[in-house]
């Protein structure tokens, strides 16, 4: 259990103040130990094996070539979305265990996001760089630093009160803008599998709790 600075970027170890992204977590999950994230892996290696036919399907003639691509694209993001919903469940176990290492049994997590969105470029894959907790007192903004690393470095933990949120996006895409200490991060999803709301009613909650104390 650590203490932290009210703007989040700092902790105490006990004799000096040290920055947050020092502290690295690795938290065990029991997705993890069910297998089900080889599952989710499994998923995500059987979209980059789709696309990689679909490559080899070019060189067939085009009266043929259609109706296989048609196929390989519905079929790559079926297998893409069912690999990304289960990601996300990953990810909300390692938070959900994450934040409880940080602040106890007595301040556990009331709400939480990730971002998990297949970045535009030659080959397909899956950005999962940022993810966020709220507790009844704090927001902790952890970082990845590969899409399906299981270690995560906390960026911020900062009282509720010196975070400000914001919910935008497009016709795919959700996005959760997240705002402390004068910078910006924002989380991308898919729509119907990245839900922002709970985490932005958690904080409105925290932030309220907080001036009503």
């Amino acid at each position: 259990m650590r203490e932290f600075s009210p703007d989040g970027f700092w902790w105490w170890d006990g004799t000096t103040w040290r920055p947050s992204t020092e502290i690295e977590l690795t938290p065990q999950t029991e997705f993890e130990r069910s297998g089900k994230l080889a599952h989710a892996r499994a998923l995500i290696s059987r979209r980059d094996n789709a696309f990689a036919v679909s490559y080899g399907v070019g060189i067939v003639p085009d009266g043929v070539v259609a109706p296989v691509i048609d196929l390989l694209a519905i079929y790559m993001m079926v297998v893409q979305w069912r690999g990304f919903k289960e990601y996300r469940e990953w990810t909300l176990e390692q938070l959900k265990v994450a934040t409880e290492e940080l602040f106890g049994p007595d301040e556990p997590m009331v709400a939480g996001e990730t971002a998990l969105w297949p970045p535009t470029g030659l080959v397909p894959g899956m950005r999962r760089d940022f993810a966020v907790a709220v507790t009844r007192e704090h927001v902790v903004l952890y970082q990845f630093a590969y899409a399906d690393s299981p270690t995560m470095r906390v960026v911020f933990a900062a009282v509720a009160s010196q975070v400000r949120m914001i919910q935008y996006g497009g016709i795919f895409k959700s996005n959760l803008g997240i705002i402390c200490g004068g910078r910006r991060w924002d989380l991308d999803g898919i729509k119907r599998i990245f839900n922002p709301w709970p985490v932005i009613a958690a904080l409105q909650s925290a932030a309220a709790a907080k001036i009503a104390v």
